[in-house]
């Protein structure tokens, strides 16, 4: 069982959710979110695990978070949050305080580009029409207070799907 921290965007759905219901994320419980670090502790996350977390974030103010505008990987579309710099502080501390679970597994480096994804496809002609449609709905940006993070984890026994198993409020 897989455990990470991420910051959570429900409020996304309202953009994003008629492709976004569609990833395996979704599918297994997830609401949209930016991954912070995953895949992290094997879960259920002991909690001296999620007081290293909540150690780790200590002085790390709440901000505010623009998706206004969609980008892509191969195969994906997702929100690009603004400024990314934000984000990219909770990732730092994180991979400082667990240096043996770098965030993919190391795949993209230490500093992975954040994400909400939106969309995924093995269909990039279908991504574009997404895309466009991501990008007209984005005229208005969706503005988000990030005052806390999640911990979420798979739940035991019940087929895979993923739960909050604890928030870190950010502040003081």
């Amino acid at each position: 069982m897989e455990s990470s921290i991420d910051v959570l965007v429900p409020s996304a759905n309202a953009v994003v959710g008629e492709w976004y219901s569609r990833t395996p994320a979704a599918l297994d419980g997830m609401p949209p979110h930016i991954t912070l670090l995953w895949p992290w502790l094997d879960a259920p996350v002991a909690d001296c695990g999620i007081d290293r977390a909540r150690r780790a974030l200590i002085g790390v103010e709440p901000f505010v978070l623009t998706l206004r505008a969609c980008a892509r990987f191969p195969g994906v579309v997702y929100l690009a949050p603004e400024p990314r710099a934000a984000i990219d502080v909770l990732i730092a501390r994180l991979v400082q305080a667990f240096p043996e679970t770098p965030p993919f597994g190391g795949a993209f480096g230490s500093t992975p580009v954040p994400h909400l994804t939106a969309a995924k496809s093995a269909n990039e002609t279908e991504l574009d029409a997404i895309q466009q449609k991501i990008d007209a709905a984005l005229g208005q940006p969706l503005v988000v207070t990030v005052d806390r993070v999640s911990i979420t984890e798979e739940v035991l026994g019940s087929d895979g799907r993923w739960a909050v198993r604890a928030e870190l409020s950010l502040g003081t």
